[in-house]
């Protein structure tokens, strides 16, 4: 248990954040009091339980196997630091709004049945979520190799899973894209990284694979995200996904996202959630969106 002068510094700290953004008054997005304060908190201490979740089981190889709550992914040695894995675990499975980065709030849940884009799928925590909530199948985009082959060998033999070596954008062709500075995690499409991989848009991959429908786009590609939507119009206007799109990448992204959404299908219903308190100025964590209908 945290030392009482420890959780004392952590309240008062978040609750200095929270009267600053509740006060500030300015800017492209208002905040209920619930997402300010969780916001608060999470930018002031993270989350709970993160630094103490992670299970490293055994190595196979180049892959080290990690547990966390029953939940396995294999990985590739040292690509992950300490704790990172745990606290990408914990954005995926912690409930909205004490986790602000929450891919489920509302009507915006994968179902039984649902045919699932995750978008950046990184170590994989969302697809077994969404294999969790009884999907029908996942398509699972992860174009940084590194992350990839750890990806690949978490879902070998699952015939619910198809991972893809690909990233999504407007167009078809080669990007380049960068490793993180910090984290693995924050690997993004750059013209200025080091190494070249394919793009595809999603419209384009869904004609391609011959899908029915796609029912749930998760999407979480470090600031592309505008990009891949437009490369997306096909899907959006035919299918009406359930959307929840990281935003908090840029400040402006949240917005500018909800009204190419509408433009391209006015059928939506767009929100937001979340205070994201780890740049300035505060933008929200996630857009969520669902048809009308």
């Amino acid at each position: 248990m945290a030392p009482v002068g420890k959780i004392l510094r952590y309240t008062f700290s978040a609750g200095a954040q929270f009267l600053k953004a509740a006060l500030s008054g300015k800017g492209l997005y208002r905040y209920s009091f619930r997402d300010l304060w969780h916001g608060a908190l999470l930018s002031r201490r993270g989350y709970a339980r993160v630094t103490a979740i992670e299970k490293r089981l055994g190595d196979d190889g180049p892959f080290v196997d990690v547990d966390i709550d029953g939940r396995r992914v294999s990985v590739l040695k040292a690509l992950f630091k300490p704790g990172e894995l745990a606290w990408l675990y914990q954005e995926t499975f912690g409930e909205y709004p004490s986790n602000p980065h929450s891919y489920r709030k509302g009507n915006v849940v994968v179902e039984p049945g649902d045919l699932v884009i995750d978008a950046g799928a990184c170590e994989g925590f969302f697809v077994r979520l969404a294999l969790e909530s009884r999907c029908g199948h996942v398509y699972a985009f992860e174009p940084y190799d590194p992350i990839f082959q750890g990806l690949s060998r978490t879902f070998r033999g699952d015939d619910r899973v198809t991972v893809v070596s690909s990233g999504l954008s407007g167009s078809t062709g080669r990007g380049r894209i960068a490793s993180g500075a910090d984290y693995v995690c924050e690997a993004k499409i750059d013209e200025d990284g080091t190494d070249e991989v394919p793009l595809t848009t999603l419209d384009a991959f869904v004609r391609d694979m011959g899908l029915p429908r796609v029912d749930f786009i998760k999407m979480d590609i470090e600031g592309s995200e505008y990009k891949a939507i437009e490369g997306a119009r096909n899907v959006l206007r035919k299918f009406v996904p359930k959307l929840a799109i990281a935003v908090y990448h840029e400040y402006e992204m949240a917005e500018k996202l909800k009204n190419l959404i509408l433009e391209i299908n006015p059928d939506y219903h767009v929100e937001f959630g979340g205070c994201y308190m780890m740049a300035e100025p505060f933008r929200p964590f996630l857009l969520y969106a669902f048809g009308r209908r």
